[in-house]
């Protein structure tokens, strides 16, 4: 049986041994794989079902564990329900039809087509994400540990990891949604993108992350090329929420307690001398106040087109980002409520800074939607043609 370990982003395959002792086999990082074994000693129970067998090898344990089924359909149902629970299993090419690279992916992106219904989307398209080196692949696992925990329509959808190869070196390749609109970074011109433009896109992103705070799960990597843009099915743009490699369970003391995120969207307490020791005594909804912060500074980098901490040193960019300083007397004609919503996100201190629920209840979210409700959706071709004409304007042309 596969069960929650207690904390809602780690699964456990639960064994009762024939005299009643309980065994516990942590799941993400384990691989799993079909296997056929004959049974010929006469002690052993018939039928065996032994010739439909899944191993698992434990990460934290030289051990392996094979479990037996009674057909091959349940054998490869109970290898697709270990798959889910992040397991590492080997049976790409069952599942997916990689198609030729392009020009237009990253160099860790492969695009393939769902091949079965392990793969539950109903998009024609999915991404394969790769990493060859030791510290990828372990984000990667702690990315797939996440993702396949969460459920959100505004968070990426990731459907497994799979032993792979790259150049002949082993590798993993996880399987996730594919966005063709390209993340945010790609869109922003020089002068930013309109206010009302904006405020569609954030309140996507922001509803996104209450979500992610009431598990508690920290991002800890909040900046605009980790939000990504598509065309919905009724032409409005969908904002969507990417790479978790840095997530973390709020509760987990240890993972909290390491710096991390990208330079000019960092929460300034994380670049504390003792942030192990304050992250080890803050409260859970302060510690997610950390993602808040990065958000904010990512609403400022969409609507400006700048990022008041970046320098031209990654040192100064970080002093800056450390001491947290950033006026909002100047607005450019900006609404008032954009200025205070800003105020409230990008605060220093944590204590005085707006939790996620807090961000999105603010009346800067409600100008422009109907009945004064949510904001109105953004079409994408006023999109499209917004991003192009800034950056147009940005080049002197007309």
């Amino acid at each position: 049986m596969i069960i929650d370990s207690g904390n809602p982003l780690r699964k456990q395959l639960h064994f009762v041994d024939g005299k009643g002792f309980d065994r516990l086999v942590n799941l993400c990082g384990a691989h799993a794989w079909l296997l056929t074994v004959s049974s010929s000693h006469p002690n052993d129970v018939q039928p065996s079902f032994s010739e439909n067998s899944v191993c698992i090898r434990s990460p934290d344990s030289r051990v392996s564990w094979v479990v037996a089924s009674p057909s091959a359909e349940e054998q490869r149902s109970f290898l697709d329900r270990l798959c889910a629970a992040g397991c590492i299993v080997r049976d790409l090419q069952d599942h997916l039809k990689l198609l030729p690279p392009t020009a237009d992916t990253a160099e860790v992106i492969r695009l393939g087509r769902p091949t079965s219904s392990r793969t539950s989307t109903k998009a024609d398209i999915v991404a394969l994400k790769v990493a060859s080196d030791d510290e990828k692949m372990s984000q990667l696992l702690n990315e797939i540990q996440v993702l396949q925990n969460l459920h959100h329509d505004g968070i990426v959808g990731a459907y497994g990891v799979y032993e792979v190869k790259v150049e002949g070196k082993r590798s993993l390749g996880m399987v996730l949604d594919y966005k063709d609109g390209k993340d945010l970074s790609c869109w922003i011109p020089t002068g930013g993108l309109p206010e009302c433009m904006v405020r569609g896109i954030m309140a996507h992103v922001c509803d996104a992350l209450t979500y992610l705070h009431g598990i508690p799960v920290v991002h800890r990597d909040i900046k605009p090329s980790n939000v990504f843009c598509e065309r919905a099915e009724d032409g409005s743009l969908k904002a969507v929420l990417a790479d978790f490699g840095l997530a973390v369970h709020a509760m987990n003391k240890n993972k909290m307690s390491l710096r991390c995120g990208t330079g000019g969207f960092v929460a300034p307490e994380m670049f504390q001398h003792n942030w192990p020791v304050v992250s080890a005594e803050e409260t859970v909804t302060n510690l997610t106040k950390i993602d808040v912060f990065s958000f904010g500074m990512t609403l400022y980098t969409i609507v400006f087109g700048k990022n008041p901490f970046l320098d031209t040193t990654l040192d100064s960019t970080y002093l800056r980002n450390a001491r947290g300083l950033i006026s909002f007397a100047n607005m450019g004609g900006r609404s008032d409520e954009l200025q205070s919503l800003l105020s409230g996100l990008c605060a220093k201190d944590p204590r005085e800074r707006y939790s996620s629920p807090e961000a999105l209840a603010h009346p800067w979210f409600s100008v422009g939607g109907e009945g004064g409700g949510n904001p109105s959706k953004v079409v994408w071709a006023a999109f499209e043609r917004a991003a192009q004409d800034g950056m147009m304007a940005s080049h002197g042309s007309i």
